[in-house]
């Protein structure tokens, strides 16, 4: 990224942006696994690198990489408005889709089902976040919606989405039910909370990272690259080389 004239110029190539993320996922990841190792042997507690906690340095980076893949997405609906109408509709509420989970990802907005979903806590392990009893019917209404898009697709990349797809819904609904079961048996402060809430982050961060990848991947092999300008920022995909 630099300055072009007033703006700012974006060039993305997915190899590059791949590394650039696994450098920077890597560091805060480890930071992490850091102030575990502190927390437990000196009880002294890093909230800005605690990936499970909101308003810190991991929180806003992944907000901001759903961000990303949210204007990914809506640059992509506008190609398929020129070349392939009848995908439109699925990219575009799918950049809808992850401007909510970014808005999500930085508020919190799923803890508040936890306070108003409370008493369902009392009927099983698994519901101590009752939050999954709202977002597991949404998520298999919005996978039903799309597999007719997916099955259109080829085959490459409607696998490449879905694995992208398996491995955040595995970290953000699967791991955090297996962990409540844990967290309602031993508490917040049981190595085992620690553990699952790690892996549940790492896979969520990995799943994203993973499909802006894609993203930009399809759109250099697909349309050959794009040259956006959005507003002071111009945006450079460049075609694939391979």
């Amino acid at each position: 990224m630099h300055l072009l004239g007033e703006a700012m110029k974006c060039s993305l190539q997915a190899r590059k942006t791949g590394r650039y993320l696994s450098v920077f996922w890597g560091l805060l990841i480890s930071l992490h696994f850091l102030h575990l190792a502190v927390l437990y042997a000196y009880d002294v507690y890093w909230k800005r690198f605690d990936l499970n906690k909101e308003r810190n340095i991991p929180t806003y980076a992944q907000g901001i990489q759903l961000l990303a893949v949210a204007g990914l997405l809506y640059l992509i609906s506008q190609e398929a408005q020129k070349r392939d109408k009848g995908n439109r509709k699925y990219w575009f509420s799918l950049s809808l889709i992850f401007v909510f989970l970014a808005l999500d990802e930085v508020f919190q907005i799923h803890d508040q089902f936890n306070n108003i979903l409370k008493p369902l806590a009392a009927l099983s392990q698994y519901l101590h976040f009752p939050w999954v009893v709202v977002y597991v019917p949404l998520l298999l209404v919005v996978g039903a919606f799309y597999i007719k898009f997916l099955a259109g697709l080829p085959r490459r990349w409607a696998w490449h989405i879905i694995t992208a797809g398996g491995i955040y819904v595995t970290g953000a609904v699967v791991m955090e039910i297996i962990g409540a079961s844990y967290t309602a048996r031993f508490g917040r402060r049981h190595i085992a909370y620690a553990f699952f809430t790690s892996v549940e982050e790492i896979l969520e961060i990995v799943g994203i990272a993973y499909f802006a990848i894609v993203l930009i991947h399809y759109i250099q092999v697909v349309y050959h690259g794009l040259s956006r300008q959005c507003g002071s920022l111009h945006i450079d995909i460049t075609p694939a080389k391979d």
